[in-house]
């Protein structure tokens, strides 16, 4: 895809880490971008530093596992910058114990952000994004997953070891009757890419 000053992307998880870091990149290539993040003032920071590198940049307090939140946030990007031309699901939470360890509150967080907060921020967008004729929704799984490591989970929902789990959500775009591009990408690993049908 290539980015031009004129197109908007909404980055999950945009206020730190891996988000923040395609939010900036996105900025410095002159992409307007919506930060969207639970930690506001992060969100902020990174916001100012992409309207540093000359973009327009919005943040936005989101809980992607909130339908609400979902919705909110692709309005943000139309009402005021104008359009939505990609999706980046990058927002993410861990919880570092033994999967026997696990409490049922912890599973079910993992449960929220990572599938069903992929899945409604999905789906907030699909119109938006089709309409753009840019069609491309990003899905970042993380790396640290595809084997086992010392104090990290086995099994975090939406980010497993097997690249079949990671499908659904994205690819049940592409059944749609207008569908789009989707692609998942595992930083400093592997990337997955469908095409429209």
């Amino acid at each position: 895809m290539k980015l031009s000053k004129r197109m908007v992307g909404v980055v999950t998880g945009g206020a730190s880490g891996i988000g923040r870091a395609i939010a900036l990149a996105f900025a410095r290539a002159g992409t307007n971008v919506i930060i969207a993040d639970v930690a506001l003032e992060n969100a902020e920071e990174t916001a100012a530093q992409a309207r540093h590198a000359g973009a327009r940049a919005i943040a936005a307090r989101v809980d992607v596992s909130r339908e609400e939140d979902a919705a909110r946030m692709v309005r943000a990007a139309v009402d005021t910058l104008g359009r939505l031309d990609f999706l980046v699901c990058c927002a993410g939470n861990v919880s570092v114990a033994p999967v026997l360890e696990l409490s049922e509150a912890d599973w079910r967080a993992l449960i929220d952000v990572h599938l069903t907060g992929t899945f409604l921020s999905c789906r907030a967008a699909f119109d938006a994004v089709a309409a753009s004729r840019i069609d491309l929704v990003d899905e970042i799984t993380c790396p640290l997953l595809l084997g086992p490591r010392p104090r990290v989970p086995s099994v975090v929902p939406g980010r497993p070891r097997s690249p079949e789990c990671t499908r659904p959500t994205c690819e049940c775009l592409r059944v749609c009757t207008r569908s789009i591009r989707t692609a998942r990408r595992v930083p400093g690993g592997s990337l997955a890419r469908s095409q429209p049908r």
